[in-house]
């Protein structure tokens, strides 16, 4: 897409298929000014996804802090689990159940790639619609009427230019009675 803003730039990267919030900067005098603001994690990140669950566990209000170690394997784009230290962390919570589906809100407290697709996982959720976890699926063209069910909702941090609290939320929300079903 073209925007005719010529010095446009993403300071952080959603996986392809993650709908939701990106956050741009204009200014290219500026711009060194947020990229670390990632890696120090100052920026605060909640996603919403929807995941299959067990009708006949309970769900709503529960909470789980994963920490884990991630590698590249071959092929790259894939992210595992590994052993060693951790280098990714999340906080995940259940927020609302439907039949055999809930809603949870994610909390990266690292950026790792697909961190929270694999960290649900890890959990025997994964995410509905899922292309990549738990199980690869065969290369084939964008399913827009199955989309992932992971939303980038919201990111929260002080301006390093104003000193300001700065809160940019989406105006989606994923619903449970209108995820996909897959």
């Amino acid at each position: 897409m073209k925007t005719d803003i010529p010095d446009l730039q993403a300071l952080h990267q959603l996986d392809r298929a993650t709908a939701g919030l990106v956050l741009f900067s204009v200014q290219t005098c500026n711009r060194h000014l947020y990229h670390p603001l990632f890696n120090q994690r100052v920026i605060h990140k909640t996603y919403q996804a929807i995941a299959r669950v067990d009708n006949t566990q309970v769900y709503e209000g529960k909470y789980w802090e994963v920490k884990n170690r991630l590698i590249k394997p071959t092929p790259r784009f894939l992210m595992q689990e590994s052993n060693g230290q951790a280098n990714s962390h999340s906080i995940i919570k259940c927020i609302a159940v439907l039949s055999d589906k809930a809603l949870f809100e994610l909390n990266p407290i690292t950026g790792k790639t697909q961190q929270l697709r694999l960290h649900m996982q890890s959990l025997g959720m994964p995410i509905l619609n899922d292309k990549y976890y738990p199980t690869l699926q065969t290369q084939q063209a964008d399913s827009y009427s199955e989309p992932l069910q992971l939303l980038a909702k919201s990111l929260h941090f002080v301006d390093p230019l104003s000193q300001q609290t700065r809160v940019f939320n989406c105006a989606t929300n994923l619903r449970l009675d209108q995820s996909s079903a897959a």
